[in-house]
């Protein structure tokens, strides 16, 4: 079972969408922890402004949603949760 931590910012940004959301939210990290991280279609290796190599999960949602995370040690780090027009300047 892989572990799962949330840093703050993506904790608040969670906290503040609708219930509906954040069940597509957790929907979509269940969905990519079972068909494996590195292998799911919504999953994808980006660089951030600061030129850090992070993942990406993609929330297929009406919002269109976006989480940024690292993976350490057998643990998954949610670090930024938004939405695509904007999650990047966040990082």
């Amino acid at each position: 079972m892989v572990a799962e931590e949330w840093r703050s910012p993506a904790q608040d940004a969670f906290y503040e969408l609708s219930e509906c959301v954040q069940e597509e939210v957790l929907a979509e990290i269940d969905a990519m922890k079972e068909a494996g991280i590195f292998s799911y279609e919504h999953v994808a290796l980006i660089k951030d402004r600061d030129g850090n190599w992070r993942w990406r999960l993609k929330i297929k949602n009406g919002a269109d949603h976006r989480l940024i995370f690292d993976y350490a040690d057998g643990t998954i780090i949610f670090l930024v949760l938004g939405h695509r027009d904007n999650v990047y300047s966040k990082e």
